[in-house]
């Protein structure tokens, strides 16, 4: 037998990142970025399609690539683009990995005084809480699962 105790990527992004924070805080100029792989690329897809349904704008996407390290031309690109997106709420479906060499890349780019909606696989990681420089990007809120014994 099977027993999922994480709910999916559509079922978080729906409910927890567009309808809670999105609509509460009126955000609706957005940018979007996902990490490479399933989770990422899911987790995107699924806001993009929910996200004009609730009169949220994606004003800029792209994908952390699996090859991507901080400084790359591939990644200064996507901190140029970003900026020039000029929105102030970035949300961030992203494995921990991918989403330290995106913060890296923030950092590097002096990226700051943005809110960063972080997705549930980084959101109380430490891989990005110990990057250095990372304090200083702005505000950061996260989706955490609450855990529960399963007997």
């Amino acid at each position: 037998s099977f027993l999922c105790t994480i709910p999916s990527d559509e079922r978080q992004v729906e409910e927890v990142l567009v309808l809670l924070l999105l609509q509460r805080f009126g955000w609706v100029w957005i940018s979007l970025v996902g990490s490479d792989g399933d989770y990422g690329q899911l987790g995107v897809r699924a806001l993009e399609e929910l996200a004009p349904q609730q009169g949220i704008c994606i004003a800029f996407k792209d994908i952390i690539p699996f090859s991507a390290y901080p400084g790359s031309e591939r990644m200064q690109a996507m901190m140029l683009r970003l900026a020039r997106a000029r929105t102030t709420v970035v949300v961030v479906f992203s494995s921990r990995q991918l989403a330290r060499v995106f913060f890296k890349s923030v950092v590097l780019a002096n990226l700051t005084a943005k809110v960063w909606i972080a997705s549930e696989d980084w959101a109380i990681s430490r891989h990005i809480s110990s990057v250095p420089g990372v304090w200083g990007i702005g505000t950061v809120l996260g989706v955490a699962i609450q855990q529960r014994l399963v007997p």
